[in-house]
């Protein structure tokens, strides 16, 4: 392909010589920066292809390229898919803008290729088109293995904060039979697997408010089983996730009911979160030391959990622990 292109303080343009497709980005556009530096870097082929039509195009392929069972096509501007060989259905919006702000940031739209496979398992259409409205009202990020990212409150000691029996131990998959998660979102405190965005946040918490604890939950969208309806669909229910950090820190209520952890797509590599933006794990990100990288002397499990402090006559202040695996009781300086 060959390409022209003008640079201007107000826009971009790039145009295909072989085709006469023009592209433009304009100054305003979150894309400019970016256009300016492909060209820069002699990339036109790229810009091109920051245009909507081949942004959405792109995705298309890349969708249709994965599996067999979903398959995706533009058909008069729109996007329509078909799983499994079913009637063809229209991509909904939330999942149509979140192709292109991906795309218009730099990012790989496979994320979402992946999102949906993984959606489309889901056996129930209400909760599909449930969770579209929980997608719509967050700016939770997606994983490159297709998962989303939530939030949910715990009590210091991980359990849950409605039922004191219920773990939620960090890197530990929590799960309960689907059918006992209520689908009803019109009943918006009932039985299921709760997670929330940080609109939510504020709302909630134990009788020891200061004390609770912050995780982050990584969900296979195929596991949501509802979305209530009050508070703007901030949060939901589940049958299963993986509690994968423990991001408190002093003053998160504050800071997490006003800017999410990242806005950015997420990739999984080696169990750690790393932001495409910067090669840098969630863990040194937020400088965490999470209660799962201490040890049981005892029987050598991560399973431990902090139970308040002791401070000697000397001065020395010891972290006391249990063992949730064998109930050992133990504590290490601090």
């Amino acid at each position: 392909m060959s390409y022209s292109h003008i640079v201007t303080s107000n826009y971009v343009s790039v145009m295909n010589l072989d085709t006469g497709v023009v592209t433009k980005v304009q100054s305003n556009e979150p894309q400019f920066s970016r256009a300016v530096e492909l060209i820069k870097e002699g990339k036109l082929d790229e810009v091109e292809r920051m245009s909507v039509k081949n942004m959405v195009a792109d995705f298309t392929q890349s969708a249709s390229a994965k599996s067999a069972d979903f398959v995706v096509r533009l058909s008069g501007g729109r996007v329509m898919y078909s799983w499994k060989g079913q009637p063809e259905k229209e991509l909904h919006n939330s999942m149509t803008e979140r192709v292109i702000r991906m795309a218009q940031e730099g990012y790989d739209v496979k994320p979402l290729v992946n999102f949906m496979t993984n959606l489309m398992n889901n056996p129930s259409k209400t909760s599909i088109d449930e969770l579209y409205l929980f997608l719509e009202a967050t700016g939770l990020p997606i994983t490159s293995d297709g998962h989303f990212i939530a939030y949910k409150i715990v009590r210091d000691d991980y359990t849950s904060i409605h039922d004191l029996s219920f773990r939620n131990d960090v890197g530990t998959v929590v799960e309960m039979p689907r059918h006992e998660v209520d689908d009803n979102r019109d009943r918006t405190c009932s039985q299921g697997l709760h997670f929330c965005s940080k609109e939510y946040l504020n709302k909630y918490g134990s009788g020891s408010y200061d004390s609770d604890r912050l995780v982050l939950v990584k969900i296979n969208p195929a596991d949501v089983v509802s979305i209530p309806s009050d508070y703007n669909n901030a949060k939901g229910r589940a049958s299963k996730y993986l509690i994968w950090k423990d991001i408190t820190e002093t003053g998160w209520r504050t800071r997490f009911t006003q800017e999410d952890y990242t806005s950015k797509p997420v990739e999984v590599v080696e169990n750690e979160f790393v932001d495409v933006s910067e090669p840098m794990s969630f863990t040194s990100w937020n400088e965490v030391n999470t209660v799962s990288e201490v040890v049981c002397p005892e029987c050598g499990s991560g399973q431990v959990h902090k139970k308040g402090t002791t401070e000697l006559a000397d001065g020395t202040v010891k972290q006391r622990y249990k063992c949730q695996y064998c109930g050992n009781p133990f504590s290490k300086v601090i």
